[in-house]
Formats: structure tokens, C-alpha cells, sequence
């Protein structure tokens, strides 16, 4: 019984992976009239603005319902659990894992059953919160059409209303782990907040496949070694880490708190997502709310076995703040676990969670495979980050899974933030091993790569013994000679302003204003920068959709390349450890990258396949909401549209 018999093995809860969100693909089920895919609401509805089925398309139907839903979440400050009533999809305090497939047209019914609100957008300025109850669905990290009926963003779903999206998935996407969540400027925050995301997981089985002279030719999915040499899958876990910052009321519309000033719910309260005031810098550290997995706080993760690799999916989903995951162990006697304020839960886990931290190996982040698989102890965690990464415990016991505290500079907010706990894991039975972890993983891969095709067999397991995973890096790495233009981008909160004014260049958001009008073909380089006129040192996620992007070099106040591991040996180890978000991504590909305040991240693209408007923005879904957000138009080479940004 995890921790001897305390009161966290009466009232903590088992976590499983979140709900699979059903894919009826009627050219596997042979008669679409009476086949699985009948039952489907996609293939039984009548209405005109839906696709019908095809038996021979390679199609995906899939069906997200937004309403909302009554639900409990625990409150580890009062040990009790808390009524919520949030907008969600499918019923479910985290969306439902959508699996999908290369080469397929994915269809996903968005029917929005929200009641209609006091809608008025406002006039002259676009960029106050507004329309709660309004959506639309992004694919995020989804390489695929922004246009039309595909990951257009621009799209607006009133409440009563059904719309089908249509994601024409490349047969050359990478697999691996994006998400979907709304994306309706204005009202962004307010329903990811509420837990309205989930995970999009692209499957893949193609091999790396070889030239003639043996070199491989084109890199294949990562999915196809996390195997045994017999064909059995690795156990895969996928972690969605949300923050939820419900609030209770009293009857003068303040927010109830506790003698400490956290938040607080009475019995017979529900607590409610309902403005942008719960989304203030600090303001979930004061509010003593803790972050969730697959919407449960605090859970048990049990099944685990000593020396067996397994893939772990972490997707953190939430609106705001930095998450500095680490996995340590659990005394052996720890103290009861009971209720928390946070600080005292910092010194529960201070004093409990205090044995050796175990590595994971990170093998892809945003979904996109890394060049070699890394041991890290410490993965930090921004609003819109995955990691892929390969966990083996090296004996049995209890880990505790923990969000620890950062240097302030690699923070969201820029704060202090408490240490605090996320999960526990149980590891019962298997084989002990000794050392890092790096054979283990090593002899895992290399097991996996018995399943390739002989003529490209040889090749990946040389590389697989440096822990090279270069045969299934999804894009070739952009060269300087390869770069054909330039684009310069400031992230910049004007505190002066009443009320602060948020804005990309100088500029918010103004909808159907052209702020980048790129061509198609293109290669850029960007200099990413974060300011705060008169105010602390914000950073800001950046965040541009279609193409993903390369890391070329970060250099922080000092000039110092801190993604270079020589210029970061010259550094104290105290100066490392502020860089520790940083350190091991050069060369590595992405979507979504914190940018420091007074640091220069300098990333880049290729503009490949897809034309048409879509933007780029600031993570902090607030922010982005609020206007820190640009219009960009990728148009043919020569056309008239590409000319017309301002």
C-alpha cells in the first residue's frame, strides 16, 4: 500500500489514459450500412454541411460534442473533492485521444451545444475577451491546410451549430503527439481553461527505407522500433496536464478564500471558469489549485514494472504556467499525505520525495523525433510542449511524480513558483537494473530495430548504439545557404496603456491585416525577442501553425549561445542551471518555443506544400486573446497576394 497505509492510498485515485474518442473508418468495415461505421453520429447524420462515408476513401470519422458538464475535481487543500461545472467536450474533464493515420482525410464533427451567451463582440477592439461560448477546433502541430474546412482557425462555431473540419493528413506527416483544442480568438483561454483539449496522436509504421549505397534515403516513424524484436508494443502512457482555475463565489461576486488566500468552495458551490481575471500572472500559484492528469489530481499510476521500458506521451495543456517535471523517489516511510496548502506541500515533498530522481530518455518534443535519445532528470514544460520519452524504474517502490521549482527566468510569470506535487507511480515486480538507464534503453531500441527491413536494418542499429535516432528525424536540417529571407519577431506587453496593451511588433491583433506575407518555397530565418514596456521580465511562448520549426542557436543577456555545449561548460553552475529549458535543443525541431525576456532565439522554417492565412501567437492563451497575435499569409511565388502585408 503506497505510503504506508496513509490517507493517500484511501482517497487517491488510479489514473488511466484519457478516453479513446471513437474513429469509425468505413472502408474497414465493409458495408457502411451496417457495418461498425453505421453507429456513428458522423455516418447516421443528415445534415447537408457533413461529408457522407465512402467505402473506398481513405477517411476517418471522428465526432467532439462542447456542452457543459458537471464533474468533480479533488482539492488537496481541503482533501476533499470539488463540484465543477465546466465547458467540456464529450462529457469528459480532459477531450478524448484522437488517433489518426498518415494519408488519411480525418473529418471531425465539431457540434457545439452550448447555450447561446450574451455575445457582443466588441466594437474597435478586437482583442477583449469575449463570446465565451463560441469555438472552433486547431489541429495543433498538425502539418495540413490552414484553409477552408481544414486547421482554419479563423472559423467561428455559434453555439446550435455543427461544422465538420477536414484535415487532408500527408502520407509523409510525421507520427507522433500533437493535440486539438479551440482556438476562436477571444474566447481561447477561457474554454481551454475549462479542460477543452485532448490529444491528436498521428500512428505511424513506415520504415526508414535505403538508397542503393545502403545511406537511408527517406526517415521513417520512431513508432516502428518502440517494439520488441516479436512485434509487441512498448506500454505507452500519455500524461495531459491541465490547469483548471475554477473559482467559487459569494453572493457579492468576490472569490471565496481561506484564511491562507486560496480559493475555496463551500458545500453545494460549484466552481466555474468564467473570466480572464482567474488567468492573472501569480495567480494560480495564490489560488493553491493543482494541476491535473487525464483530469484527476494527484493520481496513482500503478502497473508499472522495475526494468521495463515503456513510451511516455507528457502534454501539458494548460493556459499558463511552467512545469518542471521530475520523477523521484519515495521514501520508504514517507509521512501521511493529507491536506495541502501549498506551501506545506512543498515541504511534504522536500521531506518525502527526496530519493534519486530517475532519468527519462527524451526521444521526440512537439511530436517531431529528436536526433538521439537524451537522458534528462528535469524536463521543462511550457503551455503548448510535449515530450515523448522512454521510462524504466530501476527497481520497486514508490516515485513520486513533481512539478519542482525553476530558476525565475525559465518561468512563464518570471515568479518563485512552490514545488508541488503531481502524481505518484507504482512499481511492482520486474527486473532490477543497475546504472543510468542507458543500456537498458539502449538494448530496448536496438531490440525494436529487428523488425526493420534487412537492407536498412544494419544502418539504424549502428546509430542506435550512440542512441542515434537520425533515420527517423522527420525533416532534413535547414542549412544557412538553404535561408532566403528574414523575419524579425518582438512578443511585448505595453503596462503603460489602460488597459496593458498586448501585441506582436508593436502591433495587436487585427483581424484580415496581413502582418506577414510569406512565399511558398521559402526559407526564413527568425530572431525571436519577449519585452515588457515598464514592467518585469515576461517570456511568452512563440507558437506559429502549419510549419514547424528548427532551433539554430539561443543566446541569453550575456551573448552566450546557452544551446551550445561548450559555451555552456564555461558557465558557473548556477548560471547552467537557469538554462536548463534550453540546453539540449540545438538543431531540434519544434512548434512551440518559450522565448525569454532579453534573450535572442533564433529558429528556422521552410514553408512547404500549404498556401493560405493562419497566424502565429503567443501561448499564453490569455495573452494570445488578448491580442499578442499576427495574421500570416503564404502565397505562390509572384502573386499579388504575397505583397500585401503591412
Amino acid at each position: 500500500m503506497l505510503g504506508g497505509g496513509s490517507a493517500l492510498a484511501q482517497t487517491a485515485q488510479t489514473v488511466s489514459n484519457p478516453p479513446e474518442l471513437t474513429v469509425v473508418r468505413p472502408q474497414d468495415a465493409g458495408n457502411v450500412q451496417t457495418g461498425a461505421a453505421a453507429q456513428a453520429p458522423a455516418v447516421q447524420r443528415r445534415d447537408a454541411l457533413l461529408v457522407r462515408p465512402s467505402p473506398t476513401a481513405r477517411e476517418a470519422f471522428l465526432s467532439l460534442t462542447v456542452k457543459y458538464t458537471d464533474a468533480v475535481l479533488y482539492n488537496p487543500a481541503t482533501g476533499a473533492n470539488d463540484k465543477l461545472r465546466l465547458r467540456t467536450y464529450n462529457d469528459s474533464l480532459v477531450g478524448p485521444t484522437a488517433r489518426v493515420l498518415p494519408g488519411e482525410t480525418v473529418r471531425i464533427d465539431v457540434n457545439n451545444t452550448l447555450p447561446l451567451d450574451e455575445c457582443v463582440n466588441p466594437q474597435g477592439n478586437h482583442n477583449i475577451p469575449n463570446c465565451f461560448n463560441t469555438t472552433n477546433l486547431h489541429g495543433h502541430g498538425l502539418w495540413v491546410s490552414p484553409s477552408g474546412n481544414s486547421d482554419n482557425v479563423l472559423l467561428e462555431i455559434q453555439p446550435g451549430v455543427s461544422f465538420q473540419h477536414e484535415y487532408n493528413i500527408p502520407p509523409d506527416h510525421p507520427a507522433g503527439t500533437f493535440w486539438y483544442h479551440p482556438h476562436r480568438h477571444g474566447s481561447t483561454a477561457i474554454q481551454v481553461g475549462s479542460g477543452m483539449a485532448g490529444a491528436l496522436i498521428v500512428m505511424g509504421n513506415r520504415a526508414p527505407t535505403a538508397k542503393a549505397n545502403g545511406e537511408i534515403d527517406k526517415t521513417g516513424d520512431i513508432d516502428t522500433i518502440l517494439q520488441t524484436a516479436n512485434g509487441t508494443a512498448f506500454t505507452e502512457r500519455l500524461f495531459v496536464m491541465q490547469q483548471v482555475p475554477y473559482a467559487c463565489y459569494d453572493g457579492s461576486g468576490a472569490i471565496k478564500k481561506d484564511k491562507d488566500g486560496h480559493w475555496t468552495c463551500d458545500a453545494g458551490d460549484v466552481g466555474v471558469v468564467n473570466n480572464y481575471a482567474l488567468f492573472a500572472p501569480g495567480v494560480w500559484d495564490q489560488s493553491g489549485r493543482a494541476t491535473s492528469i487525464n483530469g484527476v489530481v494527484q493520481p496513482i499510476v500503478s502497473g508499472v514494472e522495475a526494468g521495463r521500458v515503456e513510451r511516455w506521451r507528457f502534454l501539458h495543456a494548460g493556459v499558463r504556467e511552467t512545469i518542471g517535471l521530475e520523477v523521484r523517489k519515495l521514501k520508504p516511510s514517507p509521512a501521511p499525505v493529507t491536506a495541502f496548502t501549498r506551501a506545506e506541500m512543498e515541504s511534504w515533498v522536500k521531506d518525502n520525495c527526496n530519493g534519486p530522481r530517475v532519468g527519462l530518455f527524451s526521444i521526440a518534443r512537439d511530436g517531431l523525433t529528436q536526433a538521439a535519445a537524451v537522458r534528462e532528470e528535469t524536463i521543462v514544460h511550457e503551455p503548448g510542449y510535449r515530450t515523448d520519452v522512454l521510462a524504466a524504474f530501476p527497481e520497486e517502490g514508490d516515485y513520486c511524480v513533481v512539478d519542482a521549482e525553476l530558476d525565475t527566468t525559465s518561468t512563464i510569470n518570471a515568479q518563485k513558483e512552490k514545488t508541488s506535487l503531481l502524481a505518484f507511480v507504482q512499481v511492482r515486480g520486474g527486473k532490477p537494473f543497475s546504472g543510468d538507464g542507458t543500456e537498458l534503453v539502449r538494448a530496448a531500441l536496438l531490440d525494436g530495430a529487428k523488425t526493420l527491413p534487412q537492407d536498412v536494418r544494419g544502418t539504424v542499429e549502428n546509430e542506435l548504439k550512440d542512441l542515434s535516432l537520425a533515420a527517423f528525424v522527420p525533416h532534413p536540417t535547414i542549412t544557412a545557404a538553404e535561408v532566403t529571407g528574414r523575419q524579425d519577431l518582438i512578443f511585448g506587453i505595453d503596462v503603460t496603456s489602460s488597459p496593458a496593451r498586448f501585441g506582436v511588433n508593436h502591433q495587436p491583433f487585427e483581424p484580415g491585416r496581413v502582418d506577414r506575407a510569406l512565399t511558398l518555397g521559402g526559407v526564413d530565418e527568425w530572431t525571436l525577442t519577449s519585452t515588457t514596456v515598464n514592467g518585469g521580465p515576461i517570456g511568452h511562448p512563440f507558437h506559429i501553425h502549419v510549419n514547424p520549426f528548427q532551433v539554430v542557436r539561443i543566446l541569453n543577456p550575456n551573448g552566450v549561445d546557452v544551446t551550445d555545449p561548450k559555451e555552456l561548460a564555461k558557465l558557473k553552475p548556477e548560471e547552467r542551471e537557469k538554462e536548463i529549458d534550453y540546453a539540449l535543443l540545438k538543431g531540434v525541431w519544434k512548434d512551440t518555443l518559450f522565448v525569454k525576456s532579453n534573450y535572442r532565439v533564433e529558429v528556422r522554417t521552410r514553408y512547404r506544400r500549404y498556401i493560405g492565412d493562419f497566424v502565429l501567437h503567443c501561448h499564453i492563451l490569455d495573452h494570445e486573446d488578448q491580442g499578442m497575435m499576427q495574421y500570416v499569409r503564404v502565397s505562390l511565388p509572384g502573386s499579388s497576394l504575397s505583397s500585401h502585408a503591412h
